[in-house]
């Protein structure tokens, strides 16, 4: 039988062996210097092309201190170009390179091993089930102020 106190241990485990398999599919594929954060920012990249950096940092559920020395580590690689809007100088772009879009096949289709061996033995309908309560657990967490922390609505179980 289930333990519900059990929970944080759990979603603590899953996030620990999802960043493994990750991280060893990265290393295999020679895409060293990357990591899984990495991957959530390429990702929302591949969706929207052209994000602020304050927009992509509550995308991916990061505050944007962390998200710009991730940012950094991805011109370094030469996977993103950073540029300050022209009609807000306050507002600092960030946008794919052309490396970054040769991988974007790979990727996704790592991402795609991750699912597949995350919901091995779930129905379609459990996997919908998980995700959903696994959302409403985190906005749980959202201030009143937040609309949607995270990713939520842009990569819904596909």
């Amino acid at each position: 039988m289930a333990n519900p106190n059990a929970f944080l241990f759990l979603t603590s485990r899953l996030r620990d062996e999802a960043y493994r398999f990750l991280t060893d599919e990265l290393d295999q594929h020679g895409l060293t210097g990357l990591t899984p954060t990495h991957g959530a920012i390429l990702s929302m990249l591949f969706i929207h092309d052209i994000l602020p950096m304050g927009k992509l940092a509550n995308l991916i559920g990061k505050d944007k201190s962390t998200v710009t020395a991730l940012v950094k580590k991805l011109i370094d690689l030469g996977y993103v170009k950073r540029k300050t809007d022209p009609e807000d100088m306050r507002v600092t772009k960030v946008r794919l390179t052309s490396k970054a879009q040769s991988v974007a096949p790979l990727l996704m289709e790592i991402s795609g091993r991750l699912r597949k061996t995350a919901y091995q033995g779930l129905s379609r309908a459990e996997q919908m089930m998980l995700v959903e309560l696994l959302e409403r657990v985190i906005k749980n967490f959202a201030s009143d102020t937040e609309q949607n922390p995270f990713w939520l609505n842009d990569l819904k179980c596909r």
